[in-house]
C-alpha cells in the first residue's frame, strides 16, 4: 500500500515497515549511528514522495517530531527525526545544515476536524503562530531534490484513525483500540475525536494501572503471556501450544483475557465505547483470550462490538494516508 506521493513508515522496535512493501531492520537499543542508519535505510529516496508520514510509538513529540523514549531509542532521546535524516544527507555532502527548517510549535490546546465538516474522526490540532495545523505536522527537510515534509502520529492512534476511516470501526463514533504485542497500547476515540495528550499521544493509557502488585503490563504484553516459560518460547508457539490442546498454554491466554477485561471495563463504560478492536501481533490470537474479554465486559451495555483489527498488515497505513488524504475521512 502506498499512497500517491507519501512514503509511509511504521517505526517499531526492531522493524520499521514501509508502505511501499520494505522492511528495514532496526535497534531501538542500539547506537545513535545505527538508528540514524536505518531511517535514512527506511527513506531511501524520499525525493520521490514528497511528503513522509511516520507512525511511531511514544513518548514522543508529535508535533515537533522529536524522540522523547527512555526504553527505545534511547541514544536519539531529544534529537529531532527530520534533523537525524538531515544530518545524513549532510555527511555525504548532499545537503547542509542551515537547509533544515524549523518551527516553533505549540502545545495541542483543542480536538478539531482532520478534514471536511463530514469527517466521522478528528484529532487534535496544535497551536502554530496564528494558524492551526494537524498534530504532527512537521516543517520541510530540504534534500537534494526539494523540500520533504514530514508528519507524524502515535502508532496506536493510527491504527484506531485507520480503522475508523476504513476498517472494523467505520460507523462508530466511540471506538476503544487495545494493542497487544512487547508492550501494552490503547487509544480512545470518544463522540468522533481521538483522545490525545498535549504530546499527541494517547491521552489514556492503561499499561501502568496497577495490577497484581505490579502494572498491567506485567500481565497483558508479551513478557505477560510468556511468564514462567524459558527463553525460547514466544506468544506464537505458545498460541500453537493451546490451539493443540495444552490446558496451561490456554490458561494461560484466558488468565490474560480476563485480567485485561477486568481491567479497561471501567474506562469503557466511561467513554461510552461501542466498539473495541484488538491491534498489535498478539491479537492474531484473539480467538485464544476473546471469550475471557467479552466475559469480563458483559456488563458494558454500550459496547455492542469487539473484534480484532481488519488488517494487521495495513491499518497503521491507512491511518498515515488520513493526515493528508481526507477523502478517507469520509464515510
Amino acid at each position: 500500500m502506498c499512497s500517491s506521493g507519501i512514503l509511509m513508515l511504521d517505526v517499531g522496535g526492531t522493524f520499521i515497515k514501509c508502505s511501499d512493501g520494505r522492511t528495514v531492520p532496526v535497534d531501538s537499543d542500539g547506537s545513535r549511528e545505527d538508528i540514524v542508519s536505518s531511517l535514512c535505510l527506511a527513506l531511501q529516496s524520499p525525493m520521490e514522495y514528497g511528503r513522509v508520514a511516520v507512525a511511531i510509538p511514544g513518548p514522543f513529540d508529535y508535533s515537533a517530531g522529536i524522540f522523547r523514549m527512555d526504553h527505545k531509542f534511547a541514544a536519539v532521546k531529544g534529537e529531532s527525526f527530520r534533523s537525524l535524516v538531515a544530518e545524513a544527507w549532510t555527511e555525504s555532502e548532499t545537503c547542509t545544515a542551515s537547509d533544515v527548517c524549523t518551527a516553533s510549535v505549540g502545545s495541542p490546546v483543542s480536538v478539531d476536524r482532520l478534514s471536511s465538516v463530514d469527517s466521522p474522526v478528528s484529532v487534535g490540532r496544535p497551536v502554530c503562530g496564528n494558524h492551526t495545523e494537524p498534530v504532527g505536522c512537521g516543517s520541510p527537510v530540504r534534500l537534494p531534490s526539494g523540500d520533504v515534509e514530514f508528519r507524524y502520529m502515535h502508532d496506536v492512534n493510527c491504527m484506531l484513525l485507520g480503522e475508523m476511516t476504513d476498517g472494523n470501526a467505520r460507523g462508530y463514533r466511540n471506538v476503544a483500540l487495545v494493542s497487544l504485542g512487547t508492550g501494552l497500547g490503547f487509544s480512545v476515540c470518544r463522540d468522533g475525536e481521538i483522545l490525545c495528550n498535549e504530546s499527541g499521544s494517547p491521552a489514556i493509557s492503561i499499561y501502568r494501572m496497577p495490577c497484581r502488585g505490579g502494572i498491567l503490563e506485567d500481565y497483558v504484553s508479551k513478557r505477560g503471556f510468556l511468564r514462567g516459560y524459558g527463553r525460547d518460547m514466544t506468544v506464537k508457539k505458545l498460541a500453537d501450544m493451546a490451539r493443540g490442546g495444552d490446558s496451561r498454554a490456554a490458561e494461560r491466554f484466558a488468565e490474560t483475557g480476563h485480567i485485561l477485561g477486568s481491567g479497561i471495563a471501567e474506562i469503557l463504560k466511561d467513554n461510552g465505547t461501542e466498539c473495541l478492536l484488538f491491534g498489535g501481533q498478539i491479537s492474531r490470537s484473539f480467538e485464544l483470550f476473546a471469550p475471557a474479554v467479552r466475559e469480563e465486559l458483559s456488563g458494558v451495555s454500550c459496547l455492542s462490538r469487539i473484534c480484532t483489527i481488519s488488517d494487521f498488515d495495513k491499518a497503521v497505513f491507512k491511518g498515515l494516508q488520513s493526515l493528508w488524504d481526507v477523502s478517507l475521512c469520509k464515510m
